[in-house]
Order: structure tokens, then sequence, then C-alpha cells
């Protein structure tokens, strides 16, 4: 059966992770391997999105217009700026929230999601899509997972072990 795959990236989570690891990741490296190199069978790509927060004086505008040119569905939330007795910090509404509700709004366009992030708090929405059929790809790092969650997903990749394949 052909693989209708869509791309989900966490791209706050997945930048700490990579922030971790000492290497970034290449957008477009990572959609070639995804389609050219993972998979055995013909697979195609039906949908890339990427989620990431905007900061305050931090200039991302050009990462962002680049995923668009590279066919990313890019979905942003402002980071709000908190400032209580001499410190600063930023608060982002759910973004996990919107990565998990394009994955079940477009459930019926792809039978493989793979999901790239740093954390795991997609437990729930990953349930849902697995009830209805679609295979699940996680790529992350098992030192952010407990093992419940690892097996949850149909395949882990370790980020790390797919480097030499995706970085930048």
């Amino acid at each position: 059966m052909k693989k209708y795959m869509s791309l989900f990236v966490d791209g706050c989570s997945s930048y700490a992770l990579q922030k971790e690891l000492g290497w970034f990741f290449d957008p477009r490296k990572l959609l070639t391997f995804l389609v050219e190199k993972y998979f055995q069978e013909p697979v195609e790509l039906i949908g890339a999105f990427w989620y990431d927060i905007i900061y305050p004086k931090l200039d991302r505008k050009a990462f962002h217009d680049a995923l668009l040119l590279m066919n990313f569905t890019v979905r942003l939330k402002v980071a709000r700026e908190f400032v209580s007795e001499n410190t600063r910090y930023y608060k982002v509404s759910n973004l996990e929230m919107e990565l998990a509700i394009d994955m079940l709004n477009t459930l019926n366009l792809y039978n493989c999601a793979v999901l790239v992030s740093g954390c795991f708090d997609y437990d729930r929405a990953i349930e849902v899509l697995k009830k209805n059929g679609v295979y699940i790809i996680m790529i992350g790092s098992k030192s952010k997972c407990t093992k419940a969650q690892i097996e949850l997903v149909d395949s882990f990749i370790e980020l790390k072990d797919i480097k030499a394949y995706i970085q930048k």
C-alpha cells in the first residue's frame, strides 16, 4: 500500500533538542531523508507543518520565510512577556494544541504521520491517529521520553542516528 505522509515539526522542542545535541538539522534534508531514504516503498508527501514561537528580540523571520519556500505550513505563536520583580519571562500559548489539532483535522489525507519533537506531549493525539489506522513515526530523543511513550508509536527514530542525512 502506498504511503501518504504528513510531517509535523514541533519547532520549539526540536530546537531545544538540537541545541542540546550541538547541531541542527536542515528541514529540506529531513524531507528528502523521509521521502527518498527512510521508506522502502513509494511515499507521497501530503503536508509538512512547522510550529514555532516568536520571541521578542529574536528575529527568525528569514528562517520562517525559508520554511514557506520549502512548502511548509508555518504556524506561529507570539510569546507574551511578563515582568515580575526585576525578572523577565515569556509565556506561550499551548503550541502543542495547534499541532494536535492539525494532525486530527487532516488525518483523512494521510496514512503515515511523522512527528519531530524534543518532548512527548502528544500521547492522546497519537492514540486517536492509531485508532484511525495511521502509522506513526516519532523523531526525537529517547532521553526525553518514557518507555511507554516510545512504545505508543509504531517507529521511533533517534534524531542523532540520522544526523549524517539531515545535518545543516
